[in-house]
């Protein structure tokens, strides 16, 4: 667990959390990032664009806590998990 712990720290893996509630851990390649992550497949694709600052700061204000960080995970279907469901509909 302290090991674990030590790699989060340093950003040498970051968590991501599954949409079945299962805790997964990757490698992280990049810095301040978020998740997509496939309802059906389990993919896990990284997106950096992070618009959530003013409500960080709006949070902050509203609960006087001093928050120190955030953790996003999205979820949905990737395009070829929609493009099988759509092949595999029955036609008419």
């Amino acid at each position: 667990f302290r090991t674990m712990k030590l790699l989060l720290d340093l950003n040498i893996v970051c968590r991501v959390l599954l949409d079945d509630g299962t805790l997964h851990y990757r490698l992280s390649t990049r810095g301040h990032h978020h998740h997509l992550v496939c309802r059906d497949c389990g993919r896990v694709e990284d997106f950096t664009r992070c618009d959530v600052g003013a409500l960080v700061r709006e949070l902050s204000r509203a609960t006087d806590y001093e928050i120190e960080g955030h953790w996003l995970e999205v979820y949905g279907r990737c395009q070829a998990c929609r493009l099988l469901k759509k092949e595999a509909a029955p036609v008419g």
